[in-house]
């Protein structure tokens, strides 16, 4: 649990490293220049890179994981998709798979791997 405005910096730092380090290669590939990449390489440089979507799973009083997550997604440009978790309580018994002992798992496990479902 990391205090926010320690997330903040870290989220600011690595904002600026990369920027500072890479900037004139993300403006350069988002913008059209002379700098030429594959096709193939242009769907890396887009705010999914590459991919459809993005998701991120959470429970929603998880308020600081999405709050950092959100923070450097919009410093980043970097596009994420939320789905609400679901604790392991909420699943019951006939939802988990044949032969697993709900007395051996943790609730966080069985709610980890049902909101991966």
């Amino acid at each position: 649990m990391f205090p926010r405005d320690v997330v903040m910096k870290t989220c600011y730092l690595r904002y600026t490293m990369l920027t500072r380090n890479y900037g004139s290669l993300f403006t350069t590939c988002t913008s059209t220049s002379s700098f030429a990449l594959s096709e193939d390489a242009r769907f890396i440089f887009n705010s999914t890179l590459g991919f459809e979507k993005v998701f991120a799973i959470g429970l929603p009083e998880r308020s600081d994981k999405r709050d950092a997550l959100a923070l450097t997604s919009s410093l980043t440009g970097f596009r994420i998709d939320w789905v609400e978790g679901v604790k392991g309580e909420s699943v019951p018994d006939k939802a988990l798979p044949y032969g697993v002992d709900r007395v051996a798992l943790w609730e966080n496990n069985v709610g980890s791997w049902r909101g991966h479902m």
